[in-house]
């Protein structure tokens, strides 16, 4: 069996050594996405580690466009929410906490977790894989946060 490159689309060619090209099967398989924004990052070369998760968010990931906003998003917003009428809201923040580290002399705006992800796409760059770094920091002895 012979496998192309993944892109949006996948060709699998079938054909036993003994059948020529000429008589070969072909079936083509759409690429999707997984709806798990973790399965997007590529993890720590390392290995894993107790309490410590680190991966880094390309700008792309299987042929698909990647965005810190839409990353960011499903983060903090694990389950749908739904405002007072009971009908979906795709705006509000289900997360249990949501917060930002930034340093000292970062704009006010980026304590808004949002206005914090757009700026990142917005300042990201072409010629660079990587879009963003996770991580999650679990001491033993306190909740976990994620960075």
């Amino acid at each position: 069996m012979t496998k192309t490159r993944p892109n949006k689309k996948s060709a699998v060619v079938l054909a036993t050594p003994a059948q020529s090209a000429k008589h070969a099967v072909t079936a083509v398989f759409p690429q999707t996405r997984s709806e798990n924004p973790m399965d997007w990052l590529y993890d720590n070369p390392l290995g894993t580690f107790p309490n410590f998760v680190f991966g880094i968010l390309r700008q792309s990931y299987r042929g698909f466009p990647n965005s810190a906003v839409e990353f960011g998003g499903r983060k903090l917003r694990p389950i749908e929410g739904r405002n007072a009428e009971g009908a979906l809201d795709v705006t509000a923040l289900t997360a249990y906490r949501v917060g930002t580290v930034l340093p000292r002399d970062a704009p006010d705006a980026f304590d808004d977790a949002g206005a914090l992800l757009q700026a990142l796409d917005r300042a990201a760059c072409p010629q660079e894989q990587a879009l963003l770094v996770y991580l999650t920091l679990c001491p033993p002895s306190a909740p976990m946060a994620q960075i």
